[in-house]
């Protein structure tokens, strides 16, 4: 037994408009209710000093995110390779300093002397 194709048309219609005015009321409520949205962009030239968009740097002074580390991609056939590295590693330290981003990387490696790595695999 089928209904007529009005019929079905209508509950199918009926159906995305309440499932449109339940979301458009989920998100009114917690937008006037004073909810804090998070979405973390990590690739972000400079910081976006924006509510719904904090950078990476942002979100970690926050609280909202944590890291340890820095995830390498040796190239095929550098030093880095050669010497151990394998993708999807993670540098924990340089000489017995906490990484935590690739200023802090620079900065240890300019001084071209060997350096002493903790990886994590």
């Amino acid at each position: 037994m089928t209904k007529p194709w009005i019929s079905r048309a209508i509950v199918l219609v009926a159906g995305v408009t309440m499932n449109f005015l339940l979301a458009w009321f989920v998100f009114s409520f917690l937008f006037f209710s004073g909810a804090k949205p998070l979405a973390v962009v990590p690739i972000a030239e400079k910081p976006t000093h924006s509510f719904f968009l904090p950078s990476f740097s942002e979100a970690l002074d926050a609280g909202y995110v944590t890291y340890s580390g820095v995830s390498l991609s040796p190239l095929t056939g550098s030093i880095a390779e050669k010497s151990g590295l394998k993708p999807h590693d993670i540098l924990i330290s340089l000489d017995g300093k906490h990484i935590d981003s690739l200023d802090a990387i620079a900065k240890i490696l300019e001084k071209d002397t060997p350096v002493e790595l903790r990886v994590k695999r």
